[in-house]
């Protein structure tokens, strides 16, 4: 490997690592804040989360699927 695509390999690496730790931190923040005088929800129940999570989950991995196969679709005609 040259040493062009390894430091562009590491330049990669690193932002991803800066970007997941600044998300981590930051999304964690926002939720605490809007969240810390409300009682503790169950992941699984009446009250709960874990199903919206599942549903959103599927659908933006299906919007963000659909997206990328219509711009390759697009780009393969041309």
């Amino acid at each position: 490997m040259s040493d062009a695509a390894h430091s562009f390999d590491d330049h990669v690496r690193k932002g991803a690592r800066v970007n997941f730790a600044a998300n981590l931190v930051i999304n964690g923040a926002i939720a605490y804040a809007l969240l810390r005088g409300h009682e503790t929800l169950a992941t699984f129940g009446d009250p709960s989360y874990g199903v919206d999570l599942l549903i959103t989950g599927f659908l933006l991995a299906s919007i963000v699927a659909a997206i990328v196969v219509a711009t390759h679709r697009r780009a393969a005609a041309r």
